[in-house]
Formats: C-alpha cells, structure tokens, sequence
C-alpha cells in the first residue's frame, strides 16, 4: 500500500498558464491512496484534491488521467496504519464537503506571509497544496521523513511548486503507470489458473 502525491504540470488554459507564470512548473497537487480490500477490487486506488471552486473531492481510479507529459508524481512509503488514517482523514473532508480556499490560494504568492495554522480538522476551507500538507502532517508517524520536512512550512501559503521542491529529496519518483489502474495480483492469478495449459 502506498500514497502517491501527484503534481499537475500542463497548463492547456489561461488560469493555468497564469498561476504556471507566478509559481513555477507545478500548478495543482493532490493525493492518491492505494488501499487493499477483502473483496474485489483487492487493490482499489482513489484520488483526493481540492480543485478551485469546488469542495474537496474524491476520484476513483476508474476517472484518472494522469500522464508522465501532464503530471509528476512522488511516492510516500507510509504502513498500513499511516494508509488507514490517511484514507479515513481525506473521506472525512469529503463527507463534510470542505470549501476551496481561494483566499489563501492567492496570497501564497505573497513572500514573507505567515498566517495562523490549524490542523486538518479544524479548517473551514483547503486548497491543493495546503490539503496535503495537512493530511500527511496529520496522518504520518511521529518520524517519518516527509513529516520532518513538512514541519518547517506553513500549509496556509505553501503552493505546488514549493511543496514538491521539498519532498523530492525525501520520496521516491514515480511514474503515471504506478497510479494507474492495474488489474489485482489476485485477478491475475485467477486468470493464470483458468487457461488451459498447451
């Protein structure tokens, strides 16, 4: 089981290109869970982001889009409690349809801003970056190294760009077909046991 941060880097429209031009390559993040499960699909993958002007949301992995040419992804190695509460914590924030957080979303641009924080259950509005800061702040071991590097930023003005700056060093790269849909080793294994052998 894994999590995958995935940073968006296209920018087919104006307000991409826009916040492209003030923050860097990497315009919107977001979080993908993997998870396991007793019954089919044994290994399910969703998706959770907060997109500007929408509630935090979730996305399963039948809707993905993700490509090496759009998007750059790092993974996060995390146990299977660190994954439970990681996938809980970002359902939560869904059922309770937290609100974008346009306002901070624009002043991260501003250097030198250091507004008051609050942690992921006490926030009335998120935006992308500021979500999964949050989430894995929350979520990961006490000595975790995304953890240690996440400590030193303000989730409130964080943007794309900084964020994956600064957890590069401490994930590994990934690629799109690591977050894609797979079939489950139990799906393949079942298929391997039903073809006639020649």
């Amino acid at each position: 089981m894994s999590v995958h941060i995935v940073f968006e880097k296209s920018a087919d429209d104006s307000i991409k290109r826009i916040i492209q031009a003030l923050t860097g390559t990497h315009i919107h993040t977001e979080l993908v869970v993997t998870a396991t499960n007793a019954e089919p699909p044994y290994i399910s993958r969703t998706a959770y982001s907060a997109y500007m002007y929408e509630d935090f949301s979730s996305t399963p992995e039948t809707e993905f889009r993700y490509s090496d040419n759009t998007h750059d992804f790092l993974q996060v190695y995390a146990s299977a409690d660190e994954i439970e509460r990681i996938k809980k914590t970002c359902d939560s924030r869904v059922q309770v349809k937290t609100p974008y957080n346009l306002k901070d979303m624009v002043l991260s641009i501003i250097p030198l801003r250091n507004p008051m924080e609050k942690d992921i259950f006490q926030v009335k509005t998120l935006y992308c970056s500021q979500a999964v800061v949050l989430i894995l702040r929350s979520c990961l071991d006490p000595t975790h190294p995304v953890l240690h590097t996440l400590k030193s930023f303000n989730s409130r003005t964080i943007n794309p760009e900084q964020l994956f700056a600064a957890l590069k060093p401490v994930c590994q790269p990934a690629q799109a077909e690591n977050v894609l849909k797979r079939k489950s080793v139990q799906t393949r294994l079942g298929n391997y046991k039903t073809t006639p052998r020649n």
